[in-house]
């Protein structure tokens, strides 16, 4: 293994590097996430870090589909969602569809009418009531 030197013709792939925690350095660690640790083979050059699946508990969001952060206004909603129902409340928006009131509020075209999309918050059972 090379020392670094003053020498300007060096570049980052002259230099050599090692492994240097070994599994028994990790071992005397406390912190619990190397409770997932995978060393079935014996080689501490390679090791395995089992990922956690986490559950995502509030499923989807009953307005557009998206991912769920919780419950908001009474119903399971996005971030997205959850803000445009608030902002909708708060400055007293009145939206107009151009579509017949017809429109399919999902995750990639939530944002294209307004006025269906307030509607479809009502329809599912968001509360004007918790909008501070």
């Amino acid at each position: 293994m090379g020392s670094l030197s003053d020498d300007p013709n060096m570049e980052c792939s002259d230099i050599e590097y090692e492994h240097t925690t070994p599994m028994s350095d990790q071992a005397l660690c406390s912190n619990s996430s190397y409770d997932n640790l995978d060393d079935t083979d014996g080689d501490t050059s390679e090791i395995k870090v089992k990922k956690p699946k986490v559950a995502f508990p509030f499923g989807k969001c009953r307005v557009c589909t998206d991912k769920a952060t919780g419950a908001h206004y009474g119903i399971s909603t996005c971030e997205g969602c959850k803000g445009f129902f608030k902002r909708s409340i708060l400055r007293k928006e009145k939206y107009r569809c151009y579509f017949g009131n017809r429109c399919i509020i999902n995750v990639e075209n939530r944002n294209r009418c307004k006025s269906c999309r307030f509607q479809k918050c009502m329809k599912e059972g968001m509360s004007v009531d918790g909008v501070r």
